[in-house]
């Protein structure tokens, strides 16, 4: 097997994860957990009474303390559910990437001057949210079915059968 032949499996294993867990909860969870409740501070530094020119470094600063918030945790949870990985070298390489790659966004959302520096926290933003989808494809406790399941088989297993006290 050649090494791009590896590199479209890491690709098409990051694509795969991503579109797996789109059921109702999942979705609810993703759009009004993290893109709504979790982005609060950005919302708030809308409002703010500072001037325009300051407004847009304090929007961009509380923008990229959110992407640098959900992106490290994404990238954690990845390497922890390394068993579950097909490409595991493949992924330990593009997350130690991408955690640079969120350290020089986080760095440039924060020094860029005029509009620009909503630039990088834009990009950052885009980018923790596929990571966090990515990390959370597999998590049972945002599933409908999985969640339903588990509490049946606990009760079922520690419930059901202990009736007569022995």
């Amino acid at each position: 097997m050649n090494s791009k032949s590896l590199e479209i499996d890491f690709f098409a294993e990051c694509w795969e994860r991503f579109k797996k867990p789109w059921c109702n909860s999942f979705s609810a969870y993703f759009i009004f957990i993290i893109v709504f409740f979790s982005a609060g501070g950005i919302f708030f530094s809308l409002f703010s009474s500072i001037d325009a020119d300051k407004k847009i470094y304090s929007i961009a600063s509380n923008m990229s303390t959110y992407f640098i918030a959900l992106i490290i945790p994404a990238v954690i949870d990845i390497f922890l559910s390394f068993g579950k990985l097909r490409n595991k070298v493949s992924f330990i390489i593009y997350m130690v990437v991408i955690l640079v790659l969120s350290v020089i966004l986080l760095w440039l959302s924060n020094t860029v001057n005029n509009y620009y520096v909503l630039i990088p926290a834009i990009i950052g933003i885009f980018l923790s949210w596929f990571f966090w989808v990515i990390a959370n494809s597999d998590n049972d406790n945002l599933s409908d079915y999985s969640y339903d399941r588990k509490i049946k088989d606990e009760v079922a297993k520690n419930h059901g059968g202990n009736w007569d006290g022995k």
